[in-house]
């Protein structure tokens, strides 16, 4: 227990570590943008309190009254259901309300407006994904016949997620991310590779038909090679970014707070493009610091995990890397002008409220699973030695009756 207690209490340390440096990059970000220098960081930190408030108040006011109940894990898997089903019809109902209800940004809405703070429900249907992606192949590996959720309901959920995002959205790039996650659990999981090479040619075919359909996304390819105005322009004032810091100081950068291409020549700067400012300011040292920081975290995540392997904690938090390492991917391969820019936030680094619901609500599920699977193993060592001593007696009374 005491074991126990050391590992989440560093992967507490990390994870506040990893929310105030946060905070400090969204400053020297957006510093210049407007008239109070912390408005932006007041509501990340703001964003963070709302957050870790809810989590808290869902563990002591639904969770804990479910953890009393033998089939505890059926209930949760009806409560993540049902924020699936919430956050599906808010992400539809997004094309149909008032600008009072939604918030748009070039034409698109993909955000729920709530006064204070802007929801994109995209990031919750992830969560849910992840669950039932994890949740169905640790049924697999266990050979658990007390089925939870089988894999047409997988693929179904992750279908509806797709469909939502790409079409309703307009988030093409969220879209090829929870695909990715599908394609790569059934390779790491599955002994075929056909069902494989079966989705990479529904994936690519869906894909091409999502781009012909939508006339915006075949322009954004097109400013992929012609760097004139919308999304070429942004990259373009990318690049200017990165070798204005570069060019003083490959290691450093420019240094902390002294970057200039944020200063309003970059669109978006503050969530798309955060990452040429901080190479700008920070250097190739500045990058190394932040990859160093999210690999600590899974590292002590993993840590937290290790006698779980083979459970659903320990599936939800592969599914979690796997999910900020192709968003970071995605990001950084767009801003180099290596992929059509997707517009991915980046985690931890980007100011984004929604991300934030999604990192730190996947941290409390991995946790709270963790304790299932602790729970779970404790009592499934207590029903081995007992079964061992049943044996064992049974043995010494037929020795005794041979006597």
């Amino acid at each position: 227990m005491k074991n126990i207690n050391l590992k989440i209490l560093l992967l507490f340390f990390i994870l506040l570590v990893m929310i105030i440096s946060h905070l400090l990059y969204i400053y020297t970000v957006t510093s210049t943008l407007t008239e109070d220098p912390f408005l932006f960081t007041k509501k990340q930190a703001i964003a963070y309190f709302i957050i870790i408030l809810s989590l808290l108040l869902v563990e002591f006011f639904i969770i804990r009254r479910i953890e009393k109940y033998s089939n505890k894990e059926k209930l949760i898997k009806n409560v993540i259901f049902f924020l699936f089903l919430i956050s599906s019809t808010i992400a539809i109902s997004l094309q149909i309300l008032p600008l009072s209800y939604s918030y748009e940004i070039n034409g698109v809405k993909r955000w729920l407006h709530l006064g204070f703070f802007n929801l994109a429900p995209i990031e919750l249907m992830k969560i849910t994904i992840v669950y039932f992606i994890a949740n169905y192949y640790t049924q697999k590996e266990n050979l658990s016949k007390d089925s939870i959720i089988d894999k047409k309901a997988v693929m179904f959920y992750v279908g509806v997620t797709v469909l939502i995002s790409a079409v309703f959205l307009k988030d093409l790039g969220s879209s090829v991310i929870i695909f990715s996650l599908l394609m790569i659990f059934i390779y790491l999981l599955s002994e075929k590779r056909k069902p494989i090479f079966q989705l990479i040619g529904i994936g690519f075919i869906g894909i091409i038909t999502l781009i012909l359909l939508f006339p915006y996304r075949i322009r954004r390819i097109s400013s992929w090679f012609y760097s004139e105005d919308g999304a070429g322009y942004q990259i373009s004032q990318g690049y200017f970014a990165i070798s204005e810091g570069l060019r003083q100081n490959l290691i450093t950068g420019s240094g902390y707070l002294n970057g200039v291409m944020k200063q309003g020549y970059i669109p978006e700067v503050q969530t798309d493009m955060v990452l040429p400012v901080l190479i700008s300011e920070l250097g190739i040292l500045g990058y190394v610091i932040y990859l160093s920081l999210m690999t600590i975290c899974f590292l002590s995540i993993f840590i937290f995990l290790k006698s779980n392997k083979n459970m659903i904690s320990y599936n939800l938090a592969l599914l979690f890397m796997f999910t900020t390492i192709l968003s970071a991917l995605m990001n950084f391969l767009g801003v180099v002008g290596l992929i059509p820019f997707k517009g991915i936030t980046v985690p931890f680094l980007s100011y984004s409220g929604s991300n934030t619901i999604f990192n730190l609500g996947m941290i409390y599920l991995i946790i709270k699973f963790n304790k299932f699977d602790n729970i779970r193993n404790s009592r499934e060592l207590e029903e081995k030695k007992a079964h061992e001593a049943m044996k064992h007696a049974w043995q010494r009374n037929i020795k005794k009756g041979k006597k």
